[in-house]
């Protein structure tokens, strides 16, 4: 007789709602996002992704290793699609073990498949899309209101709840405080194989950003703040408003070069033609390109604000700045001219990011925490 294989755990992920496949290639993202669903793959579990996009996103399948991918492969037009997109995905909805969501938005429909088919929920998101509208909207918005409406009834809800920084895990409990022994703190991940020092190299820029060309990153005071400096930056990063970026700061031409979203296997070779990564955000959650860019030994100038204090610790990997203009021209001058200084707080950065965020270590972690919740709902249905 043959040795049947175990049965293996069942696991979708809800996409961010909206996003697709194609996005995250396009963005030049997709190899990191599946780098930890592969690493499941290979643990015993079977991945699926609920996206959002269409028939194009079947195509992905040969770097999935895997991986199934259920989208809108008959191209209806998006609202039709949600509206039907349980029934037309009933099957495998009803044969999984586990849903998980990668963000908040989207998660009402993690939410609802979970209560439908009676599935333990693990609410994950890597930043509190609450906070990111209040900075943009205020609080007396009504996107805000349905923002935290929304988390609440998510916190309230999901089995396990998987933060990316303290203060999010913080604001969680303070706002639903029953569910803090749901509460599981798993950072972002970088692989510190392929984001690390490289040998010297020419450099191409003192500067480096990316990042996403939105109010958000503050890159209108970081050009305004190379403006009067002997100094060459690169914007790496793709927004609505890159030409309008481009058309407005056309005198810079000399000291800014722009490119698009680059492969994500093709960063750390930029990284290493730039002396300092630089990211003036005014707030963030759990910068993954800040902490690559540590992983690979570079001296960071960030700003003191929310998801990026909670990494950078001043003078020692990295510099804080303000997100005034003369604050970010300060740190600039101050790190460009001193040497030893960069190399202190590069080789700083390096070994905090392998410490704290090398894949190694955070894998495990998603690992563990899947295992106990299939534990603890396998208890629960003995008990029923």
């Amino acid at each position: 007789m043959t040795r049947e294989e175990p049965k293996k755990t069942r696991l979708v992920l809800f996409f961010t709602e909206n996003v697709s496949l194609e996005q995250w290639n396009r963005s030049g993202l997709l190899d990191r996002e599946v780098a930890i669903y592969q690493h499941l793959q290979k643990s015993g579990f079977q991945v699926t992704f609920f996206t959002y996009g269409r028939r194009p996103d079947l195509a992905f399948a040969d770097r999935l290793d895997g991986i199934q991918v259920l989208c809108n492969r008959w191209n209806l037009p998006s609202s039709i699609y949600k509206k039907w997109m349980f029934w037309l995905h009933r099957r495998e909805l009803r044969q999984c073990d586990i849903i998980k969501t990668n963000q908040i938005p989207g998660a009402n429909w993690a939410l609802a498949a979970a209560s439908r088919w009676q599935k333990p929920l693990i609410a994950r998101f890597g930043f509190m899309h609450s906070d990111f509208v209040r900075q943009q909207l205020g609080t007396k918005s009504t996107t805000y209101q349905r923002a935290r409406e929304l988390e609440n009834r998510v916190f309230s809800q999901a089995n396990l709840i998987v933060v990316t920084t303290v203060s999010m895990a913080k604001d969680v409990v303070s706002r639903t405080p029953e569910v803090a022994p749901r509460v599981k703190l798993i950072p972002n991940y970088v692989d510190t194989e392929t984001f690390q020092s490289l040998p010297h190299r020419q450099t191409h820029a003192d500067l480096l950003f990316i990042g996403r060309l939105e109010k958000q990153k503050n890159l209108e005071s970081l050009l305004e703040a190379i403006r009067p400096l002997d100094t060459r930056l690169i914007v790496i990063g793709g927004g609505k408003a890159t030409e309008n970026w481009r058309r407005r700061y056309a005198d810079l031409t000399n000291q800014v070069k722009w490119l698009e979203n680059i492969p994500h296997n093709r960063l750390p070779e930029l990284m290493a033609h730039a002396k300092v990564f630089i990211l003036p955000s005014l707030y963030e959650g759990h910068p993954k390109a800040l902490i690559e860019a540590m992983a690979c030994g570079m001296p960071i100038i960030a700003a003191n604000t929310p998801g990026i204090r909670e990494i950078i610790q001043h003078q020692d990997n990295g510099i804080l700045c303000g997100t005034d203009v003369e604050s970010i021209r300060k740190a600039i001058t101050t790190v460009l001219g001193d040497h030893k200084l960069r190399q202190r707080i590069g080789k700083n950065a390096r070994k905090h990011a392998v410490a704290k965020f090398s894949f190694s270590q955070i894998a495990p972690l998603e690992l563990t925490t899947l295992k106990e919740l299939i534990a603890t709902t396998t208890l629960h249905q003995k008990a029923a």
